[in-house]
């Protein structure tokens, strides 16, 4: 069964009315780019409303900051495992090694105003994955996979960015694999630590999923529940930066693009195919 997320942050302008946007990529392969959507018009557009791609030049990102550039030559193809989805032919530019999925924008502005680094997470990050799932009745230990520190929103105070998989997704080839749920309470989790004044640290959960009952075969193929960080970015040029995670189904993927609004993470674009 195919599956489609599509979500836009729609405010209410045209297309038209934009002289710069920016068009987002994620590439799952070095031959292969599928449209997660784009940035014109003052609005996020989820894929499917884009009907046509002009030649353009992109930066490559992975978690970490850029790692390529690449020419997009513009034109839709369409894939045939989801033919409602986009995909564009782009060749890399710069001979060097990558791991994919990584992601191409065509933004005039820096998408990475301020830099991303990874860290080692110490004892206070276990807790605080440990808490969240507690809070979810996951009886698993927290198995960090991925932190990043940055700061998203220019205020001069860092979040800290965490992924956490029971099991941890794996790494064949210069891809990234997600691994299928083997026990009760396996689970995928995506979250951020943020300061929002001197004393008040908040934990906002991205995605989170687990696994709820043993996988006995009579419901199709087990679950795949690998949630990660897949590039922190400015995708709409207002200098702030968006949070793209990933996950991982049976012979499919997707990702979600989450914009910090003051209060808490919103969802502006999401994409996904699967069998």
């Amino acid at each position: 069964m195919h599956r489609l997320w599509t979500l836009g942050l729609m405010l209410g302008l045209s297309v038209a009315q934009a002289p710069q946007g920016a068009v987002l990529l994620r590439l799952n392969d070095a031959q292969n780019a599928v449209v997660v959507g784009a940035f014109q018009g003052g609005r996020f557009l989820e894929a499917e409303k884009l009907t046509r791609l002009e030649a353009r030049r992109y930066q490559v990102f992975d978690p970490l900051g850029r790692i390529n550039q690449a020419q997009g030559s513009g034109g839709l193809k369409t894939p045939e495992i989801c033919d409602w989805n986009r995909e564009t032919p782009i060749a890399l530019l710069e001979r060097r090694a990558m791991q994919y999925p990584a992601y191409a924008l065509s933004a005039p502005w820096n998408p990475q105003p301020r830099a991303v680094a990874a860290f080692r997470p110490g004892a206070a990050h276990r807790q605080a994955v440990a808490a969240e799932l507690s809070r979810r009745k996951i009886k698993r230990e927290p198995n960090l996979t991925q932190a990043l520190r940055t700061d998203l929103d220019g205020d001069g105070r860092e979040e800290v960015v965490l992924s956490a998989n029971q099991p941890g997704f794996s790494l064949r080839g210069g891809m990234v694999e997600g691994r299928y749920a083997e026990q009760v309470g396996d689970y995928g989790l995506v979250m951020v630590r943020m300061l929002l004044s001197d004393t008040d640290l908040r934990t906002f959960v991205l995605d989170v999923t687990h696994l709820d009952k043993p996988f006995d075969g009579s419901e199709g193929m087990p679950t795949m529940i690998t949630r990660r960080i897949g590039a922190i970015l400015d995708l709409d040029g207002d200098g702030k930066m968006e949070i793209i995670t990933e996950d991982w189904v049976h012979e499919g993927w997707g990702s979600t693009v989450w914009r910090w609004n003051g209060q808490q993470f919103v969802k502006v674009l999401e994409w996904g195919c699967g069998v």
